[in-house]
């Protein structure tokens, strides 16, 4: 049986608000989006999210390896540095069933960190790329 979970970035993000390492970098969790804050006066870091790929895998359980981008960023390279360090930290922390509301993740693998200034947003950006293998969440 194959599934594919397309909402795994909401519980995901969710998730990570509650991450006391990474809440004390976000403003107690608020400065986690699905894409960059619309506004005049950025915060000094923030974290966006968003699942780039992946596919349900064929198995008794339902399954899903999906592909997420950590877009970093700070209002300094340090800071965008600091945010994604932790952020790994938390990714490797994921080595058995984590619950996150309406699904768990099982594991998640970092393939990539990588320096990529935004040219739009004209600030430093480190991205994370990771593969995270979700299962639902049992009901």
């Amino acid at each position: 049986m194959t599934a594919l979970f397309p909402e795994v970035e909401g519980p995901l993000r969710e998730w990570l608000r509650a991450r006391p390492e990474l809440a004390e970098l976000t403003g107690s969790g608020r400065h986690v989006y699905f894409a960059a804050p619309d506004v005049k006066e950025r915060p000094p870091r923030w974290l966006t999210i968003q699942r780039v790929g992946g596919a349900p895998q064929d198995t008794d359980v339902p399954c899903d390896d999906a592909l997420v981008a950590f877009h970093c960023f700070g209002r300094t390279k340090a800071q965008a540095a600091e945010l994604a360090a932790a952020l790994v930290g938390v990714l490797f922390a994921i080595k058995s069933r984590t619950p996150m509301g309406t699904v768990v993740a099982v594991h998640a693998l970092v393939n990539a960190w990588t320096f990529e200034p935004d040219p739009v947003l004209e600030v430093p950006c480190f991205v994370v790329n990771a593969a995270i293998m979700f299962l639902a969440a049992p009901s």
